[in-house]
């Protein structure tokens, strides 16, 4: 039971969906987002152009925050549903389809929603950035969502492994 019908409960769903562009895929998503009855949707990886990003709402749930890249890759959006009892107070986007979150207060309780993309390739400033920015945030309960693409350093780990023992 999500915490527009009883105070204290929050559904919350983290789905990297590796694509909405295909008419199809959104209705998916959207039916997955209506089954689970979800409150707040923290995508990743919708390769949407910010023109795009709100063809992800319907009658129920609304694009709150996103953040796209100027090709149709990377891409992260936090959906909220429309009756979800909130106070937005801030929203951040970064410009490179990685970063986006939201600072709210539902029911007294202040709480910054964040979706993340990682890059595929480490890049050494992404994550301390990412620190930088959700540091300020300080003040807010903090509930991130995220593709934080970390099994390449495992994979490379286990090539190592393999090539040290046979």
């Amino acid at each position: 039971m999500g915490l527009a019908r009883r105070r204290g409960t929050l559904t919350i769903l983290s789905l990297n969906v590796r694509g909405l562009n295909n008419n199809i895929k959104r209705v998916k998503c959207q039916q997955l987002m209506h089954r689970q009855k979800a409150d707040v949707v923290l995508i990743q990886e919708s390769h949407l152009r910010q023109g795009d990003v709100s063809k992800i709402q319907d009658k129920q749930y609304k694009m709150i925050s996103s953040s796209s890249s100027s090709s149709k890759s990377k891409g992260v959006i936090i959906v909220f549903k429309r009756n979800l009892p909130t106070k937005i107070e801030k929203t951040y986007s970064d410009n490179l389809g990685r970063l986006t979150y939201v600072c709210t207060t539902i029911y007294d309780t202040k709480i910054a929603f964040v979706a993340i993309y990682a890059p595929t390739i480490f890049e050494k400033n992404f994550y301390p950035s990412v620190m930088q920015e959700l540091l300020t945030l300080s003040e807010y309960k903090m509930i991130i969502g995220g593709d934080m693409n970390a099994v390449s350093i495992l994979q490379n780990a286990s090539n190592s492994f393999r090539k040290l023992h046979g």
